[in-house]
């Protein structure tokens, strides 16, 4: 591990990474942009595709922790997966 004093991390400076962006990744090129895609009738259970970033995660981690790195590293598995 790293020394945690010798990290220093400005979160004024950081911006999101988008491991998958619904707006501007061309595999969902062909998904409705438009919201009201959600009141349009459905059959139940059925998923509306919506190229929009609506549900967003964020996650903070410290590089300097093993731990935090292993689940990073798990998020971009799951994503990567689906």
């Amino acid at each position: 591990d790293v020394d945690p004093s010798s990290v220093i991390v400005d979160p004024r400076t950081m911006r999101p990474v988008y491991l998958n962006n619904l707006e501007k990744d061309t595999q969902y090129r062909s998904w409705s942009r438009s919201m009201q895609e959600l009141f349009r009738p459905a059959w139940p259970g059925t998923i509306r595709r919506i190229g929009r970033n609506m549900i967003t995660v964020v996650v903070a981690i410290d590089p300097s922790c093993g731990e935090h790195l292993r689940l990073a590293a798990a998020f971009v598995r799951i994503v990567q997966d689906n």
